[in-house]
C-alpha cells in the first residue's frame, strides 16, 4: 500500500471464487475514480482464491485471510474493520462494477451534506437466478420501474422489498460502524437488514444508471430458497419493531411468508402467518380468502392436526 490514506475502501468477500474473482477485481481497479483501496477477504476457500489476489500488482490491493468461514456478512465485516478509508463500497466476487461506478457516486455524495449518508445505483442482472445453464442470456434493471420513490428516505420502500443490494452501495465508514455491520447469521438477504438498519441513520442518494453487472454464481447462496426464507423471517422479526408501524406492509411480509411456507408444503404454518396478517391488517380482504383456503390445504394434508406452536419468529406471534 502507499502511505496515502485512500478515501474509499472497497470490500470484496471471496469463498471458492477462483474462476469469477479476477474479473471482480479488475472491475474495481480500472475504477475512473481512483482514490481507492480495495480488500479482498478469502474467507477459507478451498481452491486459487488466494492467489488470484495476490496476483494482482497493484498498491491498492491487499489480501486479508478469515481463520474460519464467516459467510459473505461476517467477511465483509472484518474488511471494513481492516479499512482505512472514511467511505466503504462492497463489491461481490462474481460481479462486475462499470468504469464510472464510484466516480458518479462519489460526485453524487460530494453534492449533499452530512444527512447524505449512502449512495447506491443501478444494477443490470444477468440471466435467471433458477434459469437453465444454456438458456438465452436476459436482463433486468434493479430497481425496477414499478419503483417510483428510489432516492431520500427510503424507509417504507425498504420495508416492501430489497432494492439496494451490496456491491451497488457506498457508505459512511462511522455509518457502517454505528449500525454494526453485516448481520453474520443472515445468508442471505443480509443487505435488506442492513439497508433496513441504514435508512434510518439518514438519506440514501441514487445514480439511475447501471454501473453494476450481477450474475449468480453456480455456489450463490442466493440459489437456496430454504435459506432465503429462514433469513426473511429473521429480519421481520428483527426489524419488527418498525414493521408494526406500517401494518398494511407487515401484513404484506407475513403473506410472502405464507406463500413460501405454502409452496413448501407446510401448510400449518403457512396458516399461522395468514391469520397473523389478519391481525396486523384485519381490513385486508385478500387475506381472508387465502386464509380460507390455505386452511383447507391444512386440513386436507392432516385432518387430525394438533397444530404444535414451531420457532418460526417470536416477534411474529405479538
Amino acid at each position: 500500500m502507499t502511505g496515502s490514506t485512500p478515501r474509499v475502501s472497497v470490500i470484496i468477500p471471496a469463498f471458492n471464487r477462483a474462476t469469477t474473482l479476477r474479473a471482480s477485481v479488475e472491475s474495481v481497479l480500472r475504477q475512473s475514480y481512483t482514490d481507492l483501496e480495495l480488500i479482498v477477504v478469502d474467507d477459507c476457500s478451498s481452491d486459487d482464491t488466494a492467489n488470484i489476489a495476490l496476483a494482482f500488482d497493484d498498491p491498492r490491493i491487499r489480501l486479508l485471510r478469515t481463520t474460519s468461514n464467516l459467510g459473505a456478512g461476517g467477511a465483509r465485516n472484518v474488511g471494513v474493520a481492516n479499512s482505512r478509508g472514511s467511505w466503504v463500497a462492497f463489491q461481490d466476487s462474481d460481479d462486475e462494477w462499470l468504469p464510472t461506478k464510484l466516480e458518479k457516486q462519489m460526485a453524487l455524495l460530494d453534492k449533499g451534506g452530512s444527512d447524505q449518508v449512502a449512495a447506491y445505483c443501478g444494477l443490470l442482472r444477468l440471466g435467471k437466478l433458477n434459469g437453465v445453464a444454456d438458456a438465452r442470456l436476459e436482463m433486468s434493471y434493479v430497481p425496477d420501474k414499478s419503483q417510483l420513490k428510489v432516492d431520500g428516505e427510503l424507509i417504507e420502500e425498504l420495508l416492501r422489498t430489497s432494492i439496494i443490494s451490496t456491491q451497488t452501495l457506498v457508505v459512511r465508514k462511522n455509518i457502517f460502524e454505528s449500525i454494526g455491520g453485516f448481520d453474520a447469521e443472515l445468508t442471505p438477504i443480509e443487505d435488506w437488514d442492513f439497508a433496513l438498519s441504514l435508512c434510518q441513520k439518514g438519506l440514501i442518494k441514487f445514480v439511475d444508471q447501471p454501473l453494476v453487472l450481477q450474475r449468480f454464481s453456480e455456489n450463490s447462496i442466493s440459489r437456496d430458497g430454504d435459506k432465503r426464507l429462514i433469513s426473511q423471517i429473521r429480519v421481520v422479526e428483527k426489524h419488527y419493531s418498525t414493521f408494526s408501524k406500517y401494518p398494511g406492509i407487515l401484513a404484506y411480509q407475513y403473506r410472502l411468508i405464507s406463500g413460501a411456507l405454502r409452496r413448501k408444503g407446510d401448510f400449518a404454518e403457512a396458516l399461522r402467518y395468514l391469520l397473523r396478517a389478519i391481525k396486523v391488517h384485519p381490513s385486508s380482504i385478500q387475506l381472508w380468502p387465502r386464509a380460507a383456503h390455505v386452511g383447507i390445504l391444512t386440513l386436507a394434508a392432516n385432518p387430525f392436526l394438533a397444530w404444535p406452536r414451531r420457532n418460526f419468529g417470536r416477534a411474529a406471534d405479538k
